[in-house]
């Protein structure tokens, strides 16, 4: 990062610009859920091209990629003082494990990095758009109390 300071300044002045235009007009929901998919699929597939450059195993690739893509998911919801999409019954950290998997299983093939990163982001896109255009969601696990009556 020190080696690049102009990405922190772009950084700081996007999200200054998006804190203007958000007071100024009402955000789009499935604007922001796609500019999310985009996120997700970007940070999944750098954070599983750092382990698989230390030559760490395709395992711990895709869970790093799964981590890193979740977690400015996370840090975002918790900041807007919501329940982060990772803790709730959404497509979202499967989307990522199925794009780091698609990663591991094309760089096994042979495939580039150039090519099978890019692939990877289409299919965590595709997953995560596809469970929001199809409202996709996990059951919900309903655990009964002490007394035997529901939550």
């Amino acid at each position: 990062m020190s080696e690049q300071p102009l990405y922190l300044l772009v950084i700081v002045g996007a999200a200054l610009l998006t804190v203007v235009y958000a007071r100024a007009q009402p955000v789009p929901r499935r604007t922001l859920l796609v500019a999310d998919a985009l996120g997700l699929a970007l940070f999944t597939v750098s954070g599983a091209q750092v382990p698989e450059a230390l030559g760490l195993s395709p395992v711990i690739v895709v869970l790093m990629g799964a981590m890193t893509g979740s977690a400015g998911g996370i840090l975002r919801d918790l900041l807007c003082g919501e329940i982060p999409l990772i803790l709730r019954r959404d497509v979202y950290a499967t989307a990522s494990i199925l794009g780091g998997t698609a990663y591991v299983c094309l760089r096994a093939a042979g495939m580039d990095a150039d090519f099978a990163g890019p692939i990877a982001m289409i299919v965590v896109v595709a997953v995560r758009l596809a469970a929001i255009l199809r409202r996709l969601h996990f059951p919900a696990i309903v655990l009964r109390r002490d007394d035997g009556t529901g939550p």
